[in-house]
C-alpha cells in the first residue's frame, strides 16, 4: 500500500459522519463523499481505485445492505466498513456474516477506525495474493505424526 488511500464514504445527507471525515482527511486519506446511491454508482464505475468504502447504516434511499450490494457488484473485493452510533450485537453479527467490517462510533475513537481500515486493506491484499483462498496454519510443536 503506497501513496494516498482513497475512501468512498456513503452517508445520509445530514453530516452523520462529519467528525470521521475530518479526522480521516487530517490523517491523509483522499475522501470521496456521496449521499446517494446513483452518485456512488458513478464513483465506483469511474474511479480506478477505491481502497475502502465506509457506509452509514440507514439512508433515505436504503440501508447499508444496499450499499454493500452495490460495492460487491461494481467493485468486487473492495472492503466495506459499516459505521454506526448504536451498540447492536445483532447488527455487528449481520455485518460480519456479510464479510464487511463493523465500526461503532459511540464513543468515537478516530484511531480505532483508522486501524480497522488498515486491517480491512491487509485482509484484501492477502486475499488477492492468495487468489481468494484462505489457508489454515497449524501450530508448530506437539503435532501428531
Amino acid at each position: 500500500m503506497h501513496g494516498k488511500l482513497t475512501l468512498l464514504i456513503l452517508r445520509a445527507p445530514e453530516p452523520s459522519l462529519k467528525a470521521l471525515e475530518r479526522n480521516l482527511a487530517e490523517a491523509g486519506f483522499d475522501l470521496l463523499v456521496r449521499t446517494d446511491l446513483q452518485r456512488a454508482h458513478r464513483v465506483l464505475q469511474q474511479t480506478p481505485q477505491i481502497d475502502v468504502v465506509l457506509t452509514d447504516t440507514v439512508f433515505p434511499w436504503g440501508t447499508w445492505l444496499d450499499a454493500l450490494h452495490t460495492v460487491e457488484a461494481l467493485a468486487p473485493g473492495t472492503p466495506v466498513v459499516v459505521c454506526t452510533a448504536e451498540h447492536s450485537p445483532a447488527l455487528r453479527e449481520q455485518v460480519r456474516e456479510r464479510g464487511a467490517y463493523y465500526a461503532e462510533m459511540e464513543p468515537y475513537y478516530p484511531i480505532a477506525v483508522q486501524l480497522l481500515i488498515h486491517a480491512a486493506l491487509a485482509r484484501r491484499d492477502h486475499l488477492r495474493r492468495s487468489h481468494g483462498r484462505l489457508y489454515a496454519v497449524l501450530p508448530r510443536g506437539d503435532q501428531a505424526a
